[in-house]
């Protein structure tokens, strides 16, 4: 490493790396520059305490061993018992809803890549986010769900089995929102899609903020779900004001691996699941497509009944 400047100047910033971790995970984003430290995944900085404990760990004293070796654990643990959830998997019995939310990035590899991934799932109802040209959504709906009722809206695309009572939109600074009525035949289900923009030093409080308002506004007594491409992490304290309405799915029922993005070793969680207490979720699970850079969440629910 002597004879590779290149090297020693990337080895310097493991320490550093690690330290910005620990603001942001103290102050989250909150504040515009601890957004930037909040952007650093527990991953990076657990592989950075360690890696420069390993690389260093003939020049440094006991004392800061023992500091590099517990940062390293502080990002581990955050990981393990925050991040990850160890919920068991439920077998229903009787019918359920399957909903299925993909952010299928444009089908950079073909309309059919999407197709045969979505038919893995005997969906009920999918969710698109940055979904094909309209004419290819289309088509995608026609052969996933025949005679199924679609919805192409502001960046995102609804495939149902169940026939839409209602459309509309929502006001969202900073990310697009929509909300459709599904007939359940029985029970009538409030879905509403969410896009959030991707820019990771943005105030997230404002769109999100949004959101809740126009729910609180929105008087409904249907069971709700909420789903789609936040791209914001499940910590982040803008989920404060939709937590006290609505649980997190992976939280409630997930388990494993629970980061979303990016391909091939996702590290953080940006597409998010929730539900009200009308909402029976019985699994929620997370599956990697080779045809995207954002897993698939999958939902199996029941609502109660009137």
């Amino acid at each position: 490493m002597k004879n590779h400047p290149f090297l020693r100047s990337l080895v310097c910033l493991f320490p550093g790396v690690s330290i910005l971790w620990v603001a942001g995970l103290f102050f989250r984003d909150q504040f515009f520059l601890s957004r930037v430290f909040y952007c650093i995944p527990a991953l990076l900085a657990c592989m950075a305490a360690f890696l420069w404990l390993f690389l260093r760990r003939r020049r440094l004293s006991a004392g800061m061993i023992l500091f590099w070796a517990c940062l390293g654990l502080v990002s581990l643990g955050k990981m393990l018992l925050i991040d990850f959830a160890w919920n068991s998997a439920i077998d229903p019995a009787g019918p359920r809803i399957r909903l299925v939310h993909w952010n299928c990035a444009h089908a950079p590899f073909g309309l059919e890549r999407v197709i045969s991934t979505l038919s893995r799932f005997d969906a009920d109802v999918v969710l698109l986010s940055e979904p094909p040209g309209e004419n290819d959504f289309h088509y995608l709906a026609e052969t996933l769900l025949p005679q199924a009722d679609t919805l192409y809206a502001e960046r995102m695309g609804l495939i149902s089995r169940f026939p839409k009572i209602s459309e509309n939109g929502i006001p969202m600074r900073g990310g697009r929102a929509w909300q459709v009525r599904l007939n359940l035949e029985d029970r009538e289900l409030r879905l509403i899609a969410v896009d959030v923009r991707a820019n990771p030093l943005a105030n997230r409080a404002i769109p999100l903020a949004d959101l809740g308002r126009w729910i609180d506004s929105a008087t409904c007594e249907s069971p709700t779900m909420i789903i789609g491409d936040f791209n914001t992490p499940r910590d982040s304290v803008c989920f404060r004001s939709l937590r006290k309405t609505f649980s997190h799915a992976y939280e409630k029922r997930g388990s494993g691996w629970p980061y979303t993005w990016p391909f091939p070793i996702p590290f953080v969680a940006l597409d998010h699941a929730w539900h009200d207490r009308s909402v029976d979720l019985l699994n929620y699970r997370l599956e990697t497509s080779w045809w995207s850079d954002h897993r698939l969440q999958v939902v199996d629910f029941r609502v109660e009944q009137l």
